[in-house]
């Protein structure tokens, strides 16, 4: 749904938007044309999901930039999530809590659109 979301976010920014699966995992490729204070920065990303069973994730990327944001050309990222038990009270499938503490639902998120 995350990255279902993201294709769909992306709309006309981006001239290319694959996923595929390949080797296991769940492979992501883009590249996109984002606004930048001095013009249009062109933004190209590889990333790759891998899963351990129904219970965990991790996701390793790269992305360049063209010209470079704030000094920077490239940039490495990650991300993973884990189960860690039922949802508590209140909470409902889709909410993802951030590390700031707020609570986000990727579904009403995907419905505002």
């Amino acid at each position: 749904a995350m990255y279902q979301m993201g294709a769909q976010m992306s709309g006309s920014m981006c001239s290319k938007f694959s996923l595929a699966v390949k080797d296991g995992a769940v492979v992501a490729d883009g590249v996109c044309s984002l606004p930048g204070p001095q013009g249009n920065v062109t933004m190209t990303s590889h990333s790759e999901t891998r899963f351990q069973g129904d219970s965990s994730y991790s996701t390793t990327g790269h992305v360049k930039y063209d010209p470079a944001v704030m000094g920077h050309s490239e940039a490495d990222v990650s991300s993973s999530g884990k189960w860690v038990g039922a949802c508590a009270a209140g909470q409902k499938p889709g909410d993802m809590i951030l590390p700031n503490g707020q609570k986000v639902n990727i579904n009403d998120m995907a419905a505002a659109k």
